[in-house]
């Protein structure tokens, strides 16, 4: 009995160890996992949400202070500090960026270090909802330039962030403004034009009540096609300078830039009244890649991609259809057709289904489709080209039409010689600023070429 009362002793002195062993280990266990989850959390600097941020303040390390508000449209407007129309993006930015901001690495704060960190003087940036308030101090960029440094207010702690989210609260004026080359929507747009050495090239003008775009009057023989203009004006309306080619603000010496005598000016107009003037230097950049542009209302100079900014060295060519359609054979009564001094006069009765030729009648059951091809290569002219600066004599034409119609008046058009095969269009006896080509009066596609078709088909001599 003695020897089984020792052996119990002994078992349960083991058991014992056993037990303390592993509460030992439970122990060790639990206060490892709480120091690796307040380490965790260290490193969670904050946590809201972003939708919830209507103000923010920055007491910048030059001594400047400006206040950003949310206005009733849910935009950003500054309040304080300056009056300019501010980027959208990089307020947004801003609070998507602290909401949800995370150390990579903490120090414990050392008074004789933050100036090597750059928080002896920091960027303060406050964040404000309606409930609370976010603080941060941001500092420069680590050595390896990897990291900023920033602290908080209510920590003893300085820490590291990632240098892609502390760039973003190195704020300045530049920053904070907007970069986009116009402050307008793409409904906001009334019309644009364009003078290349103090000549203008283009303008364009939309009417509200027609929803419809005009060149003007002199250009009105020209076919516009509105979808060519609210391409470019869509196109107008996203560009978006970097901030490494937000060259200047408020610049004092505009020749530096090539732009005290730009070779290209521009006016866009808002239905809201305001414009913006643009001078621009598409020669500035010496790869060819960036033109300089200067906006005289918002005061800034800035680089943007030569092929970006096309509607400053377009001509109203790029905004008017290949084919210019002077009439169609459904109007047309008749039709009075001069080529190498050759006058031919049709009469054209689709309800009789009669044509008549110079006097002699024709059955239009077996030349139908070939009076229609003529009419058709006669009244839709190809424009090869737009010459707003030609001045041409309607002198010696090469090919005279007179198309009477049955409705809206007689129209004559008439080509003459452009040299290189192309050929100046005239509309009722004025140059209609459009230039066609070679494939107009030469070829199988062309006017010619159709009318003799027209002839063997008609039985015509």
């Amino acid at each position: 009995m003695k020897k089984i009362i020792i052996a119990l002793i002994v078992l349960l002195l083991a058991a014992g160890g056993s037990i303390g062993a592993f509460l030992y280990a439970k122990n060790k266990k639990n206060e490892d996992d709480k120091a690796a989850e307040r380490k965790k959390n260290d490193k969670i600097l904050f946590d809201f949400d972003s939708h919830d941020i209507n103000k923010i303040e920055f007491d910048l390390a030059d001594g400047s202070k400006y206040v950003a508000e949310l206005d009733d449209n849910s935009k950003w407007k500054l309040t304080e500090g300056a009056d300019f129309i501010v980027d959208q993006d990089y307020f947004t930015i801003i609070c998507t960026y602290v909401s949800s901001l995370k150390a990579v690495n903490s120090y414990d704060m050392d008074e004789d270090k933050l100036a090597s960190y750059g928080l002896d003087k920091p960027n303060v940036i406050t964040l404000f909802s309606d409930d609370n308030t976010y603080s941060l101090n941001a500092g420069t960029i680590s050595p390896t330039g990897d990291y900023y440094y920033i602290s908080l207010d209510d920590r003893d702690k300085v820490y590291t962030i990632e240098a892609l989210y502390g760039s973003v609260f190195q704020t300045n004026h530049l920053m904070m403004r907007s970069k986009h080359l116009i402050p307008y929507t793409d409904s906001d747009i009334a019309g644009f034009s364009v003078k290349k050495d103090g000549k203008e090239v283009y303008s364009l003008t939309y009417d509200k009540e027609s929803s419809t775009w005009s060149l003007p009057e002199e250009y009105s023989s020209l076919p516009l096609d509105p979808t060519l203009v609210t391409s470019e004006k869509t196109t107008m309306t996203r560009l978006v300078a970097d901030i490494s080619n937000m060259l200047e603000e408020y610049p004092k010496d505009l020749s530096k830039y090539g732009l005290d005598k730009p070779e290209y000016t521009a006016v866009i107009k808002s239905f809201d009244g305001t414009e913006r003037n643009l001078r621009v230097n598409t020669k500035y950049d010496p790869n060819n890649q960036y033109s300089c542009i200067y906006n005289e209302e918002d005061d800034v100079v800035m680089l943007l991609f030569t092929n970006d900014i096309s509607f400053i060295t377009n001509t109203p060519k790029n905004y008017i259809s290949d084919i210019m359609e002077i009439s169609s054979i459904n109007k047309i009564s008749s039709l009075d057709y001069t080529f190498n001094g050759v006058e031919t006069n049709i009469v054209i009765n689709t309800d009789e289904n009669n044509l008549n030729v110079n006097g002699q009648s024709i059955d239009l059951t077996n030349c139908k489709s070939a009076i229609k091809n003529f009419v058709d290569a006669l009244t839709n002219v190809k424009i090869a080209d737009v010459d707003i600066y030609a001045e041409p004599e309607l002198k010696d034409p090469l090919l005279t039409a007179v198309l009477h119609q049955s409705e809206g008046g007689d129209v004559t058009y008439q080509l003459t010689d452009a040299g290189n095969d192309l050929y100046y269009v005239f509309i009722n006896g004025k140059y209609s600023k459009a230039v066609t080509g070679k494939s107009t009066l030469n070829g199988k596609n062309s006017v010619p070429y159709f009318f003799d078709e027209f002839k063997v088909a008609a039985g015509i001599e």
